[in-house]
């Protein structure tokens, strides 16, 4: 007799269009072959953490297929919006690949249409145009200017609490991620400053939407004891650049570089990037 976990949902949708596409000569079998594995290791919120060494093990081990043709691979998936990730320099390492049109919890969809200037017009099987109705999205805009605001004050208690402790605050600035001169002691520095206000813990911190549940997973990767300074980094800088830092953290990471204070080191990452802005 089969048993089954009732409280486990099965996973996971594919979207028909995916099928129309195939069918159609928009996808070829290496293509398609790639997308849905993609989709089948994505976590809940449509997050595929892979490398194309990887993908030429996973997808592909009866094809003698060459790293550079999967990476074109996933580029004209990436230019077709089936996925998105990061442009990188260079191909080795593990990174994150985000999935189109994915279901998520409480019956709410992720699309990638804020990723794209100009967001593509899927077909169905019925040959019809989908509509933005068709994919209910995560969150609102009436959500968002909330978290904004619940974010901001958070900060500025934050940021006075900082300032009356630090004094100066120049002793403890990450001069670079790239900088291999950069010393422990500056490091230790930064995080215990950083730790010193109480704020909403990582593992009791309730994501209200995908970008708070990405936070909140980088941040467990990370080792971070409390949100808030991720949070803050999501309300000024956005998503996108917190998915960049940690491309560059594990980079850095994966080549063997010691990184004492984990997420001290991640926040020196962003400042460096608002920097180059």
């Amino acid at each position: 007799m089969t048993m089954t976990n009732p409280n486990i949902l099965p996973y996971n949708s594919i979207p028909h269009y995916i099928a129309v596409a195939y069918r159609n000569g928009d996808l070829n079998i290496s293509q398609l072959r790639l997308l849905l594995w993609l989709r089948i290791i994505g976590t809940p919120y449509g997050i595929a953490t892979t490398s194309l060494v990887d993908l030429k093990n996973d997808v592909f081990p009866d094809i003698d297929l060459k790293i550079n043709t999967i990476n074109s691979h996933l580029l004209k998936l990436r230019q077709k919006q089936y996925i998105y990730f990061e442009p990188r320099q260079g191909k080795a390492g593990t990174f994150d690949i985000h999935l189109n049109h994915w279901l998520m919890p409480k019956k709410r969809y992720k699309t990638l249409d804020r990723f794209f200037s100009e967001p593509r017009q899927w077909t169905t099987t019925e040959e019809e145009l989908t509509t933005k109705d068709s994919y209910p999205q995560a969150k609102s805009s009436e959500d968002s200017q909330k978290l904004r605001e619940q974010n901001q004050k958070l900060n500025e208690m934050k940021g006075g609490l900082i300032n009356r402790m630090s004094g100066n605050s120049e002793h403890r600035q990450i001069r670079s991620y790239h900088n291999e001169h950069e010393t422990e002691h500056q490091i230790e520095n930064h995080g215990s400053v950083e730790k010193s206000f109480n704020g909403t813990l990582v593992r009791e911190f309730q994501p209200t939407n995908y970008e708070q549940q990405r936070c909140k997973e980088i941040a467990f990767e990370l080792g971070e004891e409390f949100m808030n300074p991720i949070l803050s980094t999501l309300r000024k800088d956005g998503l996108q650049t917190i998915e960049q830092a940690w491309g560059l953290y594990r980079e850095d990471r994966e080549r063997g570089k010691r990184i004492g204070n984990p997420p001290a080191y991640f926040q020196g990452i962003i400042k460096k990037l608002r920097e180059q802005q």
